[in-house]
This record gives structure tokens, C-alpha cells and sequence, in this order.
């Protein structure tokens, strides 16, 4: 069975021939603030923490949106269960 943990996830969203592509950003911006994830923003990425579930159906929600309205997009994702992340004892860690 499928067990949720902590990850981060960097995403950057590039919306293919739009005039406009800070529309599309802010779209996504609204997105990832409706999702009550922990994130940083800077002017290349976002930067979200929280339950994988969550993350995922974040960046689902990244994809209904775009293809809701026609937009063209590559986002780029990098997951980590490390960065950002506090991380759970292993066998190895003291008692």
C-alpha cells in the first residue's frame, strides 16, 4: 500500500507562444496558493513542501488548468523526499 510522505517539488512553468506568459504564471501562482503547500517563490521556480499527495494533485491541477484553456506549456518538476524535507529515522540513526 501507497504511504504519503514528505517531499519538495521545483516547478517552473513556460507557456509556449503566448504574448502573455506572465497570465499563465499567475494562474499557476493562484494554483499552488489554493493548495495550502508551503512554497517559495523566485523568479525562475516555486518551490512547494508538503504531502506527496498533495504535490501531485498540485501539479495535476497545473495540468487541467493549461489544457482547460488551450495553453501550451512545458513545466519542468524536480521532486526531492531529501531537500527541504525533514527526514525520517533510519535504522541507523541512534536511539
Amino acid at each position: 500500500m501507497h504511504q504519503f510522505h514528505q517531499i519538495s517539488c521545483q516547478i517552473s512553468l513556460y507557456p509556449l507562444g503566448q504574448a502573455d506568459y506572465n497570465g499563465p504564471v499567475d494562474q499557476v501562482l493562484d494554483l499552488v496558493r489554493a493548495s495550502g503547500l508551503e512554497a517559495e517563490t523566485n523568479g525562475m521556480a516555486t518551490i512547494v513542501r508538503g504531502e506527496s499527495g498533495r504535490v501531485f494533485k498540485l501539479l495535476e491541477a497545473v495540468d487541467a488548468r493549461m489544457a482547460d484553456q488551450g495553453i501550451r506549456y512545458v513545466c519542468t518538476s524536480t521532486l526531492s523526499n531529501v531537500c527541504g524535507c525533514p527526514l525520517p529515522p533510519t535504522e541507523s540513526d541512534p536511539t
